[in-house]
């Protein structure tokens, strides 16, 4: 006969559910195709958003993401070449791939520690800090400045920051 006072309590700290990850990972997607494609593709952004989000319900995968954000980056080049408006969505976008890639490596029944979730805020509040900022001064620049300097420099510090402020984990 055993008592409880010998048994081992086991407690876990808060918790999301995998279900709750699903839905954030189609929402931020349709949220990003939105706002990327509103402005000058209505019917393709409603198109899409719906079509990636229930995509990203039923099965999450990592190339969805990165076709969200491509689609997202192709009319936002445009006639006119780069815009500084791509660096205004780059922070949705890399929420987006960070909670499909959570969203993909979790059941829908599973539990997941708030803990474990934290260990991305640090770099990717970095990453998206310094994208915003590198954003704004790219939009400054390409009009107080010469963009041929400007939108270049940009790009090679939005590239340092990634690589160095990302852990390696995120690679895999």
């Amino acid at each position: 006969m055993t008592t409880t006072e010998n048994t081992p309590q086991i407690t876990t700290a808060p918790t999301l559910g995998g279900r709750t990850l699903r839905i954030g990972a189609a929402l931020l997607t349709a949220a990003t195709l939105l706002v990327g494609l509103a402005p000058t593709h209505l019917p393709t952004a409603l198109v899409s958003a719906t079509v990636a989000g229930a995509a990203l319900l039923w099965r999450p995968t990592l190339p969805l993401p990165w076709m969200t954000l491509a689609l997202v980056a192709l009319p936002l080049l445009g006639d006119d070449g780069f815009t500084p408006y791509a660096l205004a969505l780059a922070p949705l976008g890399h929420l987006t791939v960070r909670a499909t890639w959570w969203a993909r490596h979790t059941t829908t029944t599973t539990r997941v520690e708030t803990r474990a979730l934290r260990t991305e805020i640090r770099p990717a509040a970095t990453i998206l800090a310094t994208t915003l900022t590198i954003g704004t001064l790219a939009a400054w620049a390409t009009t107080a400045l010469a963009a041929q300097i400007a939108v270049p420099l940009g790009a090679v510090l939005l590239l340092a920051t990634v690589l160095l402020a990302a852990p390696a984990r995120w690679w895999r």
